[in-house]
């Protein structure tokens, strides 16, 4: 859970450790014809696809619907620091009801449950499904412990595991029935575990993990049988714990020998090759499959693009509609975005280092208007076939009463891990495999040279497994030469169009000039501070306009309270808030809180008022770039430009009729 690192703990993220290491070659993504034993709507790469052009086609069938994806609707990740503007704002653009939503159940925080009561009943008002995963242990259960720091600083003590797993047997069963008893909240999903091979997150062993998912289990269904249950949220499809091979293929063994349910299978993806998800979901299911779990859900509940500055801008938005659509074509059946909001509040708007699709003050970034565009999608998905730049432009075609929506995202890929990544989710090979060919930092950094020879030469592989090698480094070399930076024309041709009315066209882009709240912050940084002391404002009116009451205790000493207030800055208001709540009892104790519950309400009005109109601004809305008329036809035919790190949305309907 990569926000309560950024809050509280922000040490080195353990998918980019892997990459400074001897599997830096090998992370994510090729796409072929061992992907996936299904249909999707791309057509198969394999090793040797034909000569790159400039040029991409992209052809829809309006009339071959692929499958639903009402179930991928974009979920999303909370945290207790989101702000009420951020959930009000998601709840109003976004939500949808079904959404997988991720919510920290904390012990190593706090061992009372209702702490994150108010999160799940916000996400209950607009339909969400909230999935609760527990980690953390309180420091009187820790078997052992040790100090995490950030910036030099102890920030937590971190509990790797639970010494007396009867306590916390007793713990979880009283959590659970606590939300679905007790509040009556409906949970469905309860995830053991949050990135344990992140030794940030879990320094115990396999076995004590193995043997927490166990004690949790049974706890959780003691309290609600019918409750799912499922893990282990890794920070990486392949992660491991000591070594001991990937923990999702473990667990799941482990499950099958104890007689154990597991009713999903979850992991993250921090990347910044979007290309990765129909050979990863396609190795996970065969291992649940062989272990004897056909009907376990498949969620990627963590993602987002590896990189800091990048994630704030047109790189980080290109990366999320190419991860979309893989998501769409993978045949998973959830999938959780990291996260709504930055979470570090220490941090300004846009410093490049957090993950949220909203910036830590409530600013729209570019991210935020691909899943704007997502949400403008039809239900079902249509056939596309795709002529050259398959490393390059990813495409979804959509349809819903009425429309035809289409959006291509341009996101130069890693080119080293989209060919590498045949060696681990098509081939089979392991970590453990590449210890034992004796890859290390200098073979790498031969490769990166374009060394091939030098590389294969120094290992102690198969002769298969060479060829394989052989094969991979080939397609690497030629998905960077491809990926050489330039603008493509992308033709888009819709056939099976099924109007007899005229069309309109509309072009929605997200670039670095369009949709793209990056380019505006230091305008914004200026109007938000306007903004901050409007607010402050909005609440010292609203709370004097309440002692404007007959009957409110003490109220001539609030007023002169409130006059200080106005003159002091924000921190030094607070304190004096406290010590005067300090010495106040009785009625006068009751009607402060009021006055500050009225403060409070009319903070959020005015802040809400101000953010709105700053996310409404050209620069950082969703943009709309053109629109035309077409006459009847049963196909449509346009040609887009696209620069690298783009995302374009076309929405082709029905003359008169709107996308709701």
């Amino acid at each position: 859970m990569r926000f309560v690192m950024r809050m509280f703990l922000w040490t080195d993220h353990p998918g980019w450790a892997m990459r400074g290491g001897m599997a830096l070659f090998l992370v994510v993504s090729l796409v072929s014809d061992l992907a996936c034993g299904q249909e999707t709507p791309h057509p198969v790469v394999g090793l040797r696809p034909p000569q790159e052009s400039s040029d991409v086609r992209l052809e829809v069938d309006a009339g071959h619907v692929v499958k639903d994806l009402s179930r991928l609707r974009p979920g999303i990740l909370l945290s207790l620091k989101t702000t009420p503007y951020a959930l009000t704002k998601y709840a109003r653009e976004l939500a949808q009801p079904g959404t997988l939503v991720r919510i920290p159940l904390d012990f190593g925080w706090s061992s009372d449950p209702s702490v994150i009561d108010p999160l799940i009943e916000k996400v209950r008002r607009w339909g969400g499904e909230p999935l609760l995963f527990i980690f953390g242990v309180p420091e009187t259960l820790s078997a052992k412990r040790r100090e995490i720091f950030y910036e030099g600083k102890p920030v937590r003590r971190f509990d790797a595991s639970p010494g007396n797993l009867v306590a916390w047997e007793r713990m979880v069963r009283g959590a659970v029935a606590h939300f679905n008893a007790e509040k009556g909240y409906r949970i469905r999903y309860l995830e053991i575990g949050n990135e344990p091979d992140a030794p940030n997150f879990w320094t115990g062993t396999q076995s004590e993990y193995l043997q927490l998912y166990k004690a949790s289990v049974k706890a959780a269904r003691s309290a609600d049988p019918s409750i799912k249950v499922g893990g282990p949220a890794v920070a990486n499809w392949r992660g491991e714990i000591g070594a001991e091979g990937p923990l999702i293929k473990n667990l799941l063994e482990f499950a099958r020998s104890e007689g154990l349910p597991v009713d999903f299978i979850s992991w993250h993806a921090f990347e910044n090759d979007p290309y990765s998800l129909i050979s990863v979901v396609s190795r996970i299911r065969t291992w649940k499959d062989a272990s004897g779990f056909p009907q376990a859900k498949l969620f990627l509940d963590e993602w987002n693009h590896s990189g800091s500055v990048e994630r704030d801008g047109p790189q980080g938005a290109a990366f999320v509609g190419g991860m979309l659509s893989g998501i769409f074509s993978s045949g998973l059946d959830g999938q959780v975005f990291a996260m709504l909001q930055d979470g570090d509040t220490s941090r300004s708007d846009f410093s490049g280092d957090d993950f949220g699709m909203l910036t830590v003050g409530g600013i729209a970034k570019a991210s935020y208007n691909v899943f704007l565009a997502a949400r403008l999608l039809g239900k079902l998905e249509l056939r596309i076939h795709q002529s050259e730049g398959q490393y390059l432009i990813s495409s979804t075609a959509t349809k819903g009463p009425g429309f035809v929506a289409v959006l291509v995202s341009y996101s130069p890929p890693d080119a080293l891990a989209t060919a590498t990544n045949l060696l681990f989710s098509e081939k089979g090979y392991t970590d453990a495999d590449l210890r034992k060919w004796g890859w290390d930092n200098e073979k790498t950094a031969q490769l990166r040279r374009g060394e091939i020879e030098k590389v294969l030469a120094g290992l102690r592989a198969s002769p298969q497994a060479l060829r394989d090698l052989r094969d991979a480094f080939a397609l690497y070399q030629r998905i960077l030469h491809q990926a050489d930076g330039a603008a493509r024309q992308v033709r888009i041709v819709i056939k099976g169009l099924d109007v007899g009315s005229p069309v309109v066209c509309e072009r929605y882009v997200i670039d670095e000039h369009h949709s793209n709240s990056l380019m505006a912050k230091d305008r914004i940084g200026a109007r938000l501070q306007e903004v901050r002391v409007q607010a402050r404002e909005s609440g010292f009116g609203r709370a004097e306009k309440y002692l404007t009451k007959s009957g409110v205790a003490s109220a001539d000493a609030m007023r002169e309270l409130l006059a200080r207030l106005r003159k002091i800055g924000p921190g030094e208001a607070e304190s004096a808030l406290r010590n005067f709540r300090r010495n106040a009892s009785g009625e006068e104790r009751r009607g402060l809180e009021h006055v500050s519950a009225r403060y409070a309400e009319g903070y959020e009005e005015g802040l809400r008022r101000g953010l709105d109109e700053i996310n409404g601004w050209q620069e950082v809305r969703l943009a709309r770039v053109d629109q035309k008329r077409y006459e009847p036809a049963t196909e449509f035919r346009t040609t887009i430009q696209m620069e690298p790190h783009s995302v374009n949305l076309l929405l082709l309907r029905r003359e008169g009729q709107r996308r709701q």
